[in-house]
């Protein structure tokens, strides 16, 4: 509006001054026109440097702007990134809880693989163990069973003598004749047998065991031909009897039939249920040589065979149930005779094992002869009449 009313006022002034004849006004009139050019070129100046200014005022406004903009995003971030940090500081710090936990159990572990070779010596000392138990055991149930003998004994003797006090026109008749032998011990699975004179003396001549069925017939027991002898499954049921090679008259016979031993016939038929046994044995003979290395085995009876595997587990022996195979108890002397086992598998594989106990070896025994039976094979052992065998089910030879 300012510079628009200069305009005004010079175009007025000059309007004038063609209006004035007089040469000194019109000087004056001129003076006055150049001041209000001047004045109106200053005036552009000024406009033309308020638009500059607020040109940059303007861009100072749109800077200012950006660096609010962009001061306003740092924020952002700052409060972004100092989240992040924290989730960080967070996740670290779990990480170093597992990596303490990983680090305790890697030392547990360490600890525990440094006991199990102990562990593993305990738990063999364990089995050990448990097996001199079960022998311990064994042998306390033989000296109960000799005990309840020595009491039948007993009483059968003060009957004999009430019955000589009650007649005593018939003298008292001696036990025994002078050279008689008699068979020591109680026939029971498990036990051992042991023929001697009276003074306890082991007999001198060729013996023979033999087996005295309930008719009353006998049948020699093939190998059994010293002074001990340790009962075979199939000689329950059966009176054994031992010939001293004199005739007739010099034989000794067990005072009762055999007997199963406690706990026996369960046992038996817990593994028939279970199809399956295993036992730890020694291989003592191979084909009738003597085995100088007499490592570790075991035996596997199965419902369909025999398996006998080394100590690494690796199989060595292995025959499925034949007509041409035989078992039974060892028949030689000596004590260890009541854990033998004769196997035969095949007419050419003959050995002679060695279990861990006596019961093992009976176990194993009657488990074989009894799953043969199921395959209609009925197993014994050298020269033994089958016909007599010895029936678990019906408990008669």
């Amino acid at each position: 509006q300012g510079r628009a009313l200069l305009s005004a006022t010079i175009e007025k002034v000059e309007s004038l001054g063609a209006s004035i004849s007089s040469q000194d006004a019109v000087s004056e009139v001129n003076g006055i026109l150049e001041n209000l050019g001047e004045l109106l070129a200053q005036w552009d100046k000024r406009d033309a440097k308020i638009e500059h200014t607020m040109i940059e005022a303007n861009k100072a406004v749109w800077e200012f702007r950006q660096l609010a903009d962009s001061m306003r995003k740092a924020e952002e971030k700052g409060i972004g990134c100092e989240s992040l940090s924290k989730k960080d500081r967070l996740k670290t710090k779990e990480l170093e809880k597992k990596v303490e936990l990983l680090t305790e159990t890697n030392q547990q572990l360490r600890e525990e693989l440094s006991q199990a070779q102990s562990v593993s010596e305990v738990q063999e000392e364990l089995r050990q163990e448990q097996s001199r138990c079960r022998q311990l055991q064994e042998e306390v149930e033989v000296l109960k069973g000799a005990r309840e003998s020595q009491q039948q004994e007993i009483e059968a003797l003060r009957r004999e003598s009430a019955a000589a006090k009650c007649s005593p026109s018939s003298g008292p008749k001696p036990l025994t004749k002078p050279g008689e032998f008699q068979i020591l011990g109680r026939p029971m699975l498990g036990g051992m047998l042991r023929v001697a004179d009276e003074s306890g003396d082991p007999p001198v001549g060729v013996l023979q065991w033999s087996r005295k069925f309930l008719d009353g017939s006998c049948h020699q027991i093939a190998g059994a031909c010293r002074t001990q002898y340790s009962p075979d499954p199939m000689d329950v049921g059966c009176v054994l009897t031992c010939s001293i090679g004199k005739g007739p008259d010099h034989a000794a016979s067990t005072r009762a039939p055999v007997m199963l031993s406690p706990g026996l016939e369960d046992k038996v038929k817990s593994c028939l249920a279970e199809g399956t046994a295993t036992f730890n044995i020694v291989i003592v003979q191979l084909n009738g040589e003597v085995q100088s290395r007499k490592g570790m085995y075991s035996i596997q009876v199965t419902s369909t065979g025999i398996e006998i595997f080394s100590a690494s587990g690796k199989p060595k022996f292995q025959a499925d149930y034949a007509a041409d195979m035989q078992v039974c108890g060892a028949r030689g002397g000596g004590d260890a005779a009541s854990h033998g086992i004769y196997l035969c598998l095949q007419p050419n594989l003959a050995l002679m094992l060695a279990c861990e106990n006596a019961q093992d070896r009976n176990i194993c025994i009657m488990l074989i002869r009894e799953f043969a039976l199921r395959h209609g094979i009925a197993l014994g052992g050298p020269k033994d009449d089958l016909s007599r065998r010895f029936d678990l089910t019906s408990r008669r030879p």
